[in-house]
């Protein structure tokens, strides 16, 4: 009877001490591979507000940004931006990811800046804004949006 128990007791011990939900707590943070591979000016913005993006001297990219939400897990895709470097949308534009974003073949080479506008929808919070397509080497930097 005494085995039962401590066993029942050590069960309980250990289901009290453990976390509530399955997400973690940990903050969004940049994968080292990607640190300096955008400069995102200014790295802090209200929605609405149209940012500058710059990279390597020889960064090859398209036109396309992805925008992620940090969901307590991993970073989820919220928006799509299109930066204002094309000539068929000479302002930048952004669609909810839900959306299929139609993005024109265009190849940039170079520092930039492009520019992008963070959606107005989107709530305050740190986000992760990525190239998103036309790319070798994906470059992504952090952004917090809700100044």
């Amino acid at each position: 009877m005494l085995k039962v128990s401590v066993a029942l007791t050590s069960l309980l011990l250990l289901t009290a001490c453990a976390p509530d939900t399955v997400h973690t707590t940990m903050s969004p943070t940049l994968d080292a591979k990607f640190q300096g591979s955008i400069t995102i000016t200014p790295a802090a913005a209200s929605p609405g507000q149209r940012i500058a993006l710059r990279f390597p001297e020889n960064y090859m990219r398209g036109i396309g940004f992805s925008l992620s939400a940090w969901n307590g897990q991993g970073w989820e895709v919220r928006y799509y931006l299109t930066s204002g470097q094309n000539s068929d949308s000479p302002t930048p534009g952004w669609v909810e990811a839900r959306e299929a974003p139609i993005w024109t073949t265009a190849g940039l080479v170079g520092p930039g800046p492009d520019y992008v506008t963070v959606p107005s929808t989107a709530p305050r919070g740190t986000y992760r804004l990525c190239t998103a397509q036309n790319t070798r080497d994906e470059a992504c930097a952090l952004l917090t949006i809700g100044t």
